[in-house]
Formats: structure tokens, sequence, C-alpha cells
């Protein structure tokens, strides 16, 4: 056993970072510490998803998997295949990671240099800043504006932003988060030709397909500059499993293999994975409950008096109002949500993952009860 020493040896020292990490002054929350949600019945907080009859069906695949696949390290060349399968992608496309943040990691990691430009939506996904951080570069944001309808931001904003900065790299979710807003095709196709102009990469974020069916994943094929990150976390309900994948151009996707990991996942998620998308009408039936649970919320809270902004996302943003803390206090204990949204297009917005309408009925009757 190691004994602790306190102080530092004449012949130690303190190794420092980059200086592009070190000048970033990045600071991130302790994984070490506990930090337990409260016990709650539901939780309806981190947009996971909670379908029981998913979670039903992947107890069945729990009780096939052999414990070998948690001490043999993986043969990831099925999964390929059974992803390519699937998808009807060529394997060659296709990059295994650890959810969407591996893959935003890996482009950040293969393509940004320090001081480059990089372009980000304001809010988004929190790991954006910190990686273009981590990684040097020098960020613009792109901010949603608040309007009656939601959180706005114009395509034509994007395309002067994209000519005017000609980013190294633009990172864009669709649907983005928080705001559940999407681009639609045409939308893409016109980012996509500006960012070819430019010189730009584009990383569209698909987290959330396909609660929003629309995709970037088409354009790949003609467009090396495009890449287009998925996960299993959302719409599959394996947030646990930390399992995503890139999709891009083979000449793209291949730098992602050239610099990947002695292995992109481990034995036990390829064992799962392999046995669930042989299966995918399981999660497109779910992905069909959700998005029932949470159209069946939004209409329920609005006829209430409580309005509600459209998302194309797994949740919903509710605006309580003047009666906000009335509904808060009745909810708490019952179920766990984003109380209130962070940021100024989203403040006195309240936010819910999507369930299925019987998990949403209890709370819809507790609100109710506000009134």
């Amino acid at each position: 056993m190691l004994e602790a020493d306190d102080g530092i040896s004449q012949h130690s020292f303190v190794p420092q970072p980059s200086s592009q990490i070190a000048a970033a002054g990045l600071q991130r929350p302790n994984s070490r510490a506990a930090m337990p949600r409260p016990v709650t019945p539901m939780y309806l907080d981190k947009n996971e998803n909670p379908d029981p009859r998913l979670q039903a069906w992947y107890q069945t695949i729990l009780n096939e998997l052999s414990p070998v696949s948690l001490s043999t390290y993986p043969d990831l060349g099925p999964l390929y295949e059974q992803l390519s399968r699937w998808l009807g992608i060529p394997p060659e496309q296709l990059y295994l990671t650890a959810g969407c943040d591996g893959a935003i990691d890996r482009t950040f990691g293969i393509f940004v240099a320090p001081g480059d430009r990089v372009l980000l939506t304001k809010p988004t996904f929190a790991m954006y800043p910190i990686y273009a951080s981590a990684y040097g570069a020098k960020v613009d944001f792109l901010s949603y504006r608040r309007t009656d309808l939601g959180p706005e931001l114009l395509l034509g904003a994007v395309l002067a932003a994209i000519e005017q900065r000609m980013p190294r790299l633009f990172c864009l979710p669709n649907p983005d988060s928080p705001t559940g807003t999407v681009f639609t095709e045409d939308d893409l196709h016109e980012i996509i030709e500006t960012c070819g102009r430019t010189g730009t990469i584009l990383l569209v974020d698909e987290a959330y397909h396909p609660f929003s069916e629309v995709t970037a994943a088409g354009f790949t094929v003609a467009n090396p500059h495009v890449l287009v990150a998925r996960t299993f976390s959302k719409a599959w309900g394996l947030a646990g499993l930390r399992i995503g994948y890139l999709i891009g151009h083979p000449e793209t996707v291949e730098w992602f293999h050239r610099t990947r990991p002695m292995y992109e996942v481990g034995g036990f998620a390829d064992a799962f994975l392999r046995r669930a998308i042989a299966e995918p009408s399981q999660m497109l039936e779910s992905v069909a409950r959700l998005n029932q649970g949470r159209d069946y919320f939004a209409a329920a809270m609005t006829e209430l008096g409580f309005p509600c902004l459209p998302s194309g996302g797994n949740f919903v943003h509710v605006e309580f109002g003047e009666r906000a803390e009335d509904v808060h206090a009745a909810l708490a204990g019952f179920v766990l949500y984003r109380a209130d949204g962070n940021d100024t297009c989203l403040s006195g917005y309240s936010r819910f993952s999507s369930a299925p309408v019987e998990l949403f009925e209890p709370v819809i009757e507790t609100v109710s009860t506000v009134l």
C-alpha cells in the first residue's frame, strides 16, 4: 500500500499543462465527489429515456448476455457491419465513439489547432466551449434571440457569421439543446454550401435523432467537410453505456480511425449494442411513445394556461409564469426537472424530459391541483 507524502521531493516537480489549457482556466464539477440526485419517483431532468417498456426489453437482453463479454476485449468488426446495415451507410463512413461527447472531442483533437477559430451556438451543449478552450481555439458565439415563439436563430445570421468569420470548425447541434430548435434539411444544405466555400468543417450534432428526423447524414458522401455525430443515449435509452457514432466521408473518417484508442468501446457495450440494434423497431416504438407523451403533456399544460415551446428533442419547455413557485412546490419530491432555464432566451421556462403518456398523467394532475 502506498503511503501518502505531503511534501514534494528535491528531485521531483509538478507537471504543468500545455499553454492553451493553462490559459483557458478550465473548471469542471468534481466527478470524484458524490452528487446524487434527490430521491424522487421520476427523473425528467437530463433528457434520458424513462420508457418502462424499453427498459423491460433491455432486461431480457441482459438476461441473455454472457459474462464473458465483461472479461474479453471486443472485436468491433461485426458491430460496424451491423451498424452499417441498419443505417444503410458503408462501414467506411462510420466511427464508434463515447457518445456524441467522444465525437466532439476527437473532431477538435484532429482538426483544431491552437488559435483556430470555432463557431458555436449559444446556449448549447456545455462541452463545446470546454473542448474549444482545451484545444486553444478562438470562439465566436451565435446567440439565440428570445421571442414570443421561443429562441430564434435565423439562417441568414448563421450564413453571415460563417462568411465573415471563416471558422475552422462550426458545431451545430440539430436539434439544438437546450433550445429544442431545428434547422431544416434545406437550411442545412445552404449551411453546408457556405462552409464549403469558407473552408469550414461542419459538425452536425444529431444527439436527438430520430426524435427529430431531420438529418445531415445524406450530405456526407459528397461533402468531406461535413460530419454527423449521434448517440445511443437519448432515443435508445442507453446513456449508461456511453456509446455513439460519427458519420462522414470515408477520407475524413479515416483520420478518426488512425488516431483511435485501442478499442473504441468495451466488450460488454459491444455485445449489448449488437443485440439491441438487431431490433431497431423497439427504439422507434419508444421514440413514438415519448413524442406522443411530450405532445400530450404540452397540450395539457397549454390548456391549463401555461405556454409551451415547440421542441425537436425529447423535452419540452413550459412557462408557469406567476404560478411558478406554487407549481414547483407541488412537484417537489415527486418529479425532478429543470425548474428554470439558465440563459436569457429560456429564462422563466421549466424543462421536462419526454416520457410516455402514463408517466406524464400524474404530473399533469399534480400541476392542475395548483389551479
